[in-house]
């Protein structure tokens, strides 16, 4: 079956068939943590009747981050696929600059019956949320405002972020090949220097290289949710020290590693090392950082590198339709097939999704086929056989009859009767003459012989 390309929006998915759920991975919005993990489910419901092109779209408020830019086709098989299949319900693209989901309708609901498609994604929340605030969840759909939800930032009385004790690593592939990841070491005093070792590892290993540009700073205390900023009148603040011009780096001859030597100016810093990367295949990537601070014995930090990815699925059902008893009829007698033997003859139905043919057997035997189009299958009907390949049979036994030929001028016996008695009548009445004229000769006769006698 093909199916339509999305074109330019046709119409839009209205927002009451537009569902939307944001929930915390950890599957508790109560406690939500800065830098926590969300899913972000958005179903499209009722799709039944609408065209290729429409379309909807859902974006995230700004307290929301990390996602990236993905296409993905979803699938009336209940998959997300890279590219375009047969099946294809709707398109989905998640743009990163914009925090949204969009999607965009093949025409598979204008010819299918209970259709529906869902999307699924991952974004990160930020720290812009307050511990121990609730807030709502606020997406705009099609525009429109739509609360879908609440969070509670998580409160702390014990274990609160402190300023690290051990090196950290993570880190992030965009949509191209372009990517970087992140070192942090632990705190240290002023005149140390820090040594950071990172190699790449893993099967992947290939697959990524250093970038040119890498950036390092300073920092001296983490706020509330353990982000690094500068100490200020006692309040850990925004900020940073850049440490550039104190650090040196060195790469490998084979290029699998760097390592790059920080010498710090002030007291209780700890170091935050992004470097750019180069990503490509498939991933993941994987590499590990080990990290020495004077006095303590050297710490390794892995970090796993994944393409930011999406999911999703469609369901949608063939439109049932029955086939119609084809209706038949005899062929009148004509003075042109006087004589003849004549059949009945049979006239294909039209019915949405069916195409009717026939085939008549040398015994007159019509056999008419259905057979179901695109986004159509055959369901039970009287007098219809369903087969295995989807089509369904109708058989009849044809009729005839023959034409009457015309014979010569009609005959009536009746009138032959007539002729005859009236030739009858002609002879009796010419022997009644002849009684007559005898009977006037004896008369004759009589009187002769009387008058002798006399």
């Amino acid at each position: 079956m093909a199916i339509a390309t999305p074109a330019a929006a046709a119409c839009t998915i209205p927002t009451d068939k537009v569902v939307v759920n944001v929930t915390n991975q950890s599957g508790n919005n109560n406690s939500t943590e800065a830098w926590d993990q969300f899913d972000v489910k958005v179903a499209l419901n009722n799709l039944d009747g609408m065209a290729a092109g429409c379309s909807t779209s859902v974006v995230l408020p700004d307290i929301f981050g990390g996602m990236g830019d993905v296409t993905k086709y979803l699938n009336a098989t209940g998959e997300a696929t890279n590219t375009q299949q047969a099946d294809t319900v709707a398109v989905m693209t998640i743009t990163k600059a914009t925090r949204t989901m969009a999607f965009v309708l093949t025409d598979y609901a204008s010819t299918h019956t209970n259709v529906k498609a869902h999307g699924e994604a991952s974004a990160q929340v930020n720290d812009s949320i307050k511990r121990g605030e609730t807030q709502n969840i606020t997406v705009w759909i099609n525009g429109e405002t739509v609360r879908v939800g609440t969070l509670t930032g998580a409160t702390c009385t014990t274990d609160c972020p402190e300023v690290p004790t051990q090196p950290s690593k993570w880190g992030s592939v965009d949509s191209g090949t372009s990517g970087r990841v992140t070192m942090m070491s632990p705190v240290a005093n002023s005149g140390d220097v820090i040594t950071m070792v990172d190699t790449l590892t893993g099967p992947n290993a290939a697959n990524q290289a250093f970038a040119p540009t890498f950036d390092v700073r300073g920092y001296n205390c983490v706020d509330t949710w353990g982000g690094p900023g500068l100490l200020s009148g006692g309040t850990c603040t925004e900020g940073s020290m850049n440490l550039d011009a104190a650090t040196d780096m060195s790469q490998s001859a084979d290029g699998t590693s760097r390592t790059y030597t920080v010498t710090l100016t002030s007291p209780a810093t700890f170091v935050r090392l992004h470097q750019d990367m180069t990503f490509t295949g498939k991933g993941p990537w994987t590499d590990t950082v080990a990290v020495t601070v004077p006095g303590k014995a050297t710490q390794q930090s892995h970090a796993t590198v994944k393409r930011y990815d999406a999911g999703g699925g469609a369901s949608g059902e063939l439109i049932e339709v029955a086939p119609v008893v084809p209706e038949t009829s005899m062929e009148e007698c004509t003075e042109a097939n006087q004589g003849a033997t004549v059949w009945e003859t049979v006239s294909l139905p039209t019915t949405e999704g069916v195409t009717y043919t026939q085939e008549t057997s040398a015994s007159h035997v019509v056999t008419v086929t259905a057979t179901a189009g695109e986004g159509f299958t055959l369901k039970a009907a009287p007098g219809w056989t369903l087969n295995e390949n989807g089509t369904a049979t109708w058989t009849k036994q044809l009729e005839s009859k023959v034409c009457a030929t015309p014979v010569g001028p009609t005959v009536h016996t009746g009138g032959a009767l007539a002729e005859s008695g009236g030739n009858a009548a002609l002879l009796w009445g010419a022997m009644g003459l002849i009684g007559l004229f005898a009977a006037a000769g004896l008369g004759l006769v009589a009187r002769r012989h009387n008058r002798q006698s006399n």
